[in-house]
């Protein structure tokens, strides 16, 4: 008969190589924090500049018009009647309309579009400050020229012009 036992005395087996099992867990779950981490990151990037971008464009719009229009006297007119804030600063029309007649050699007309940072030239700066009851939006564009044109608007209505 046959001498036969289960217990081979240690040899013929394999040596353990490899992660141990809880380095394999502490590893997935690393792997996983940093896929969460990126993927918040990254909507929060892409929602802010959305955001930024509808916000600029708006502002951007209507430093244009607000441009085009300082072109005419009868333009400027118009944008002095229609922004009462700009008293302020020119307390009478025919003061703005002054101030505007020397701004008219330095003025360019504005891109359709707002410039794109990624031009290598950056022309434009806007700062927004809110709280729960105001608004305040300011843009500065340098045209061509090198004329830098500063706009405020207060919940929407201009406030402040200036071409330097």
């Amino acid at each position: 008969m046959v001498d036969a036992s289960w217990d081979n005395g240690g040899y013929g087996q394999p040596a353990k190589t490899g992660l141990p099992v809880w380095a394999k867990v502490l590893l997935g779950c690393g792997v996983a924090a940093v896929l969460a981490l990126a993927t918040c990151v990254g909507g929060v990037v892409l929602v802010t500049s959305r955001l930024s971008h509808a916000l600029k464009n708006q502002e951007w719009v209507q430093l244009r018009t607000v441009t085009d229009r300082l072109q005419t006297d009868a333009g400027a007119q118009a944008v002095y009647a229609g922004n009462p804030g700009l008293a302020a600063d020119y307390p009478t029309e025919s003061d703005f309309l002054k101030a505007v007649g020397g701004w008219r050699p330095r003025l360019d007309p504005l891109p359709a579009a707002m410039p794109s940072v990624f031009t290598g030239r950056i022309s434009y700066q806007m700062r927004i400050q809110g709280s729960p009851h105001r608004k305040q939006v300011e843009l500065r564009y340098r045209n061509d020229k090198g004329a830098w044109t500063t706009a405020r608007w207060e919940d929407g209505r201009l406030v402040a012009l200036d071409v330097r």
